[in-house]
């Protein structure tokens, strides 16, 4: 399970009048793709063109050291995939699977929709920077 910082709850609560998906699965779709807009709209603030991996299988694949600014990883299989130095920021990172994944020297500061859960199953060093939200994992060197 994952934690998107409440943003399911703003849209639940603001755009949906409190109403629930769960309670009118009707309302599902329009929901999700509220959140899906929200980040297209972000996302588009990231200059270049934006790479998408939406629930690709990357387990394994070496991505070091390149620009990811503004990728969409939505539901990407990255386990243990090296991401050694690359830029994430403003990537979205909702259910992305990030066991094993080597974030040394990675820029996540600003990344959407990334988890504790989701950073505490990767590798990181002390050149990894996360989001002020996030705690760096104990078992990073």
């Amino acid at each position: 399970m994952y934690d998107c910082f409440g943003a399911g709850q703003q849209v639940s609560q603001h755009t949906f009048g409190g109403r629930s998906w769960r309670e009118d699965t009707a309302l599902a779709g329009r929901m999700f793709e509220v959140l899906l807009t929200a980040s297209d709209l972000v996302r588009a603030q990231a200059k270049g063109k934006k790479k998408n991996y939406r629930e690709a299988d990357l387990i394994g694949k070496r991505l070091t050291g390149i620009g990811l600014t503004g990728a969409d990883f939505r539901g990407a299989y990255l386990i243990a995939a090296d991401m050694r130095g690359a830029d994430l920021r403003i990537a979205d990172m909702i259910g992305a699977d990030l066991r094993d994944t080597d974030l040394s020297g990675t820029d996540l500061r600003k990344s959407l929709f990334l988890t504790q859960f989701q950073i505490n199953a990767t590798k990181g060093d002390t050149e990894t920077r996360i989001p002020q939200a996030l705690e760096r994992p104990s078992h990073w060197s």
